[in-house]
């Protein structure tokens, strides 16, 4: 006979970071100890744990289910273990960070509570399943310069799955279409119940769009003005045969190197969440490109009058070597040279 207690007391969707050991009281030399995927009755792991002083302990229990969400790409998921006969539900929140003050009921899975976009810039919010209230709150100016706001409210159960995900070109013709007029959309304000974010639009693209999995193992986007610079280094092996030279096992690696522009003090702090992320890709909203972060400096200053800055260091994950978006382009450009139609201006 079995009885399981836990360390810490789990509330609704505790962080994985929050679990501890997980013991069980036994009369039994040895106890059986499975981990199910609740859901599906899946095994993930099985073990036979002898007693000591009549307890069975299961330590580090959040790595065995860290490793099964991020193999499943998934944020959140029902667990049970079973030690002997005794078995306990668990509906956890991916974690990698110990963040004790945080509650998943009042904030989205995020570590951006406001961010710098831009009018191309794509949009994620991701947070446990609910049906609480959805708005989106749209702060706009007028061709006059006036400011005003717009308020749409949103199905309840557009958080019911757990995400939401769109693009501020889609919401700002939404906006416009709503007003009957034409108006530049400065700011957004998404509320979920508690969770709020907001979102500033600035003028302009960015030079580069990360879409990675944060330490929630949900995606997030971060847009970042600065300068790339690309290496590509050629190696390669020469032989001589028969008074005639040639060259063999050519590679090519090609790497970038990029130096953002200042940054708030949350930019600057949240670069750590695509640096450690298990899963970083580089997008322009159409395509997604893998890529490996291999190493990254961050200049972080108290003076008032200096920004943060960060350097980021990268390769694509496979070994080829990539066409730039530019590079294609040009390849696809009609009308021999130029790129205008003809006119008497070039005559």
């Amino acid at each position: 006979m079995a009885t399981i207690s836990i360390s810490s007391p789990l509330d609704d969707y505790p962080l994985t970071s929050q679990i501890g050991d997980i013991s069980a009281q036994t009369d039994s030399s040895k106890e059986t100890v499975s981990l199910l995927n609740a859901d599906s009755g899946h095994v993930l792991f099985t073990t036979t744990l002898y007693s000591f002083d009549g307890t069975v302990t299961l330590h580090d229990a959040a790595s065995l289910i860290e490793e099964d969400m991020r193999n499943a790409g998934v944020s959140f998921r029902n667990y049970m273990l079973t030690i002997g006969d005794a078995s306990i539900k668990i509906n956890p929140v991916y974690c990698e960070c110990v963040a004790p003050d945080l509650s998943v009921h009042d904030s989205f899975l995020t570590t951006f509570h406001s961010q710098r976009v831009y009018p191309d810039s794509m949009y994620v919010l991701n947070s446990v399943p609910n049906e609480d209230d959805v708005s989106l709150i749209c702060l706009f100016k007028e061709s006059d310069g006036s400011v005003g706001t717009h308020i749409f409210h949103a199905h309840a159960k557009a958080f019911s799955s757990g995400c939401a995900r769109g693009s501020f070109a889609v919401l700002h013709a939404t906006l416009n279409r709503a007003l009957g007029r034409d108006v530049d959309m400065i700011a957004v304000t998404f509320r979920n119940g508690h969770r709020s974010k907001t979102y500033y639009i600035l003028p302009g693209s960015p030079v580069v769009r990360f879409y990675f999995r944060n330490c929630f193992n949900a995606f997030d986007y971060m847009d970042l003005h600065g300068a790339i610079k690309k290496k590509t280094a050629v190696s390669r092996e020469l032989a001589v045969c028969a008074g005639s030279a040639s060259q063999y096992d050519r590679k090519i690696n090609q790497t970038f190197d990029f130096q953002s522009e200042g940054l708030t003090e949350q930019e600057s702090l949240s670069i750590a969440q695509i640096v450690s992320s298990h899963e970083v890709y580089l997008t322009d909203g159409n395509s997604f490109e893998r890529i490996l972060i291999t190493d990254h400096t961050c200049d972080i200053d108290n003076n008032d009058d200096s920004l943060w800055t960060v350097k980021i260091s990268w390769r694509y994950k496979d070994n080829r070597p990539h066409l730039s978006k530019e590079q294609i382009s040009h390849l696809h450009m009609d009308g021999g040279i130029f790129t205008n139609e003809f006119t008497e201006q070039f005559l």
